[in-house]
């Protein structure tokens, strides 16, 4: 049996971790809508935590539709922005409004939490277990609509939005909407911040349980993963909540944001107030002494140079998470001379050569593993000794993406005849429509640039979602939210 829902579960889903007098009410409905869950004769079988899970998920947004917090209007508004239609899936009623329950938006809800919990496993928007619990939950929903009480602290928060007038406290905010907030937190994100983390971890010869390591990567995933379904940056999402409170000018802010990632800079000059320091691309960056904490000029006088992070916000640059001061000139000169002397081997007239080959398309088909040495040595030009044993020496049917210079090439296998080219020799008719629909939401895949081409170009028309009623409706589904499809499930990787 799930756990009961608890007024903590309320809280602990509000930015700041914040405590309202309405807690013990929405913690109450959110029992009632587990009550209705026990009743259901589900098809699918959900674990305790992951039906407490939705339970407060969907108990999150009647709140925030309540107060009109702006969550559930900023994610409807960008979704009709982007599609032309308030929400993906499901029809609504021409008169839909944002700050009233719908069991459309229910059933979203649930099919994004279930996705979540399921990584991989591709879920149809109208299973049976999303349409019979949003109907049982939108029954409770609409009877406590008009008696419901309105969080002012939250409403408050969004409204005055003080956090905007300090870097650190609209930092905090940026992370909730990265691990707690209802429409945006999910299980990838987690993986996010574990793969950052062993990374900077890695780079600053520490252990990832080290707390510098965690702060560090805290501060820097979330200027970095795209969340939500709509697979936007956590300062996006807070810009778009900041328009639906009349804050437009807090989301001109947001988006004026700028963030650089670790790296080696140099000291250039400092002074009681301020320094500057400049990157391995000659960027100049002045920042204020008192953002480093305990940081004086008699430190400074030892040092060549820092690995940090940044963040320029209302016109300022902040030191973002650990800085690390020290004789790094050696390694400034060194990464600098790498810069400019790298080469990806992959010159504009061999790229030029492909193009003219395949009529202009950066898709290149490949049989095999030989056809794909010939590839890299003739179209890309690495030479024939630097070849290595490949996982793709065994592979057949193959596909090379190749964008442009920098970024390709790009192998994809296991899915090759899904793709609909008359220049693509593998194609078969995806009768199912499974392979079509993981070339979009699988990055091992496609590349993020190789999915929307796919998609741009009407290359998966057999993309369906597997529909025990019917075919069609299954494809019907898949191919008027395919996009959208793509950025639910690949989120960072869009």
């Amino acid at each position: 049996m799930a756990k009961k829902i608890v007024a903590r579960d309320i809280k602990e889903g509000h930015p700041v971790d914040m405590k309202s007098t309405t807690d013990m009410y929405y913690a109450k409905v959110g029992n009632m809508l587990l009550n209705e869950a026990f009743g259901c004769r589900m098809s699918w079988t959900l674990s305790p935590t992951e039906l407490h899970d939705v339970v407060v998920k969907v108990v999150l947004y009647f709140e925030d539709i309540i107060c009109d917090g702006g969550l559930w209007r900023a994610f409807v508004n960008k979704h009709q922005e982007l599609y032309g239609k308030p929400l993906p899936f499901y029809d609504v009623e021409e008169d839909y409004l944002a700050d009233e329950p719908h069991v459309e938006d229910i059933r979203l809800l649930i099919w994004d939490a279930l996705a979540g919990q399921n990584l991989g496993e591709i879920i149809h928007p109208e299973e049976d277990v999303i349409m019979d619990l949003a109907d049982a939950f939108y029954e409770v929903l609409e009877a406590e609509f008009e008696n419901a009480p309105i969080n002012e602290d939250m409403k408050r928060y969004y409204e005055e939005a003080a956090f905007m007038d300090d870097f650190i406290r609209m930092r905090v905010t940026l992370q909730w909407l990265f691990a707690n907030c209802y429409i945006t937190r999910h299980e990838l994100n987690e993986d996010y911040f574990i793969e950052y983390n062993t990374s900077l971890a890695k780079m600053f010869q520490m252990d990832e349980e080290d707390n510098r390591a965690i702060y560090a990567s805290t501060n820097q995933v979330i200027f970095k993963a795209k969340i939500g379904m709509l697979a936007l940056l956590p300062q996006e999402w807070l810009a778009m909540l900041m328009e639906a409170n009349g804050n437009s000018h807090h989301a001109e802010t947001l988006r004026a944001i700028e963030f650089r990632d670790y790296q080696v800079y140099l000291l250039d000059d400092y002074n009681d107030e301020a320094m500057r320091i400049r990157s391995m691309d000659d960027e100049v960056l002045s920042i204020r002494l008192d953002g480093f904490g305990h940081l004086n000029t008699d430190t400074l006088k030892d040092t060549e140079g820092c690995i940090g992070s940044f963040v320029r916000y209302k016109g300022e640059w902040n030191p973002n998470g650990m800085t690390s001061w020290g004789q790094y000139g050696k390694s400034f000169k060194e990464g600098k001379e790498q810069r400019a002397h790298y080469r990806s081997g992959f010159s504009e007239k061999n790229l030029k050569k492909i193009m003219k080959k395949t009529g202009g398309s950066p898709l290149v088909y490949l049989h095999d593993g030989e056809e794909v040495r010939h590839f890299l040595m003739d179209g890309i030009g690495i030479p024939k000794h630097l070849m290595q044993p490949s996982k793709l020496d065994n592979e057949k049917e193959i596909v090379a993406w190749v964008p442009n210079c920098d970024d390709g090439p790009f192998f994809s296998f296991g899915c090759t005849s899904a793709i609909c080219d008359p220049r693509n020799p593998f194609y078969v008719k995806d009768e199912k429509g499974e392979d079509s629909l993981e070339l979009i939401v699988n990055p091992e895949l496609s590349e993020d640039t190789m999915a929307r081409y796919l998609i741009e170009h009407g290359m998966l028309p057999d993309a369906s979602f597997d529909d025990h009623r019917g075919k069609e409706r299954g494809r019907q589904l898949a191919q008027e939210n395919l996009d959208f499809i793509a950025r639910s499930f690949r989120r960072n990787n869009y």
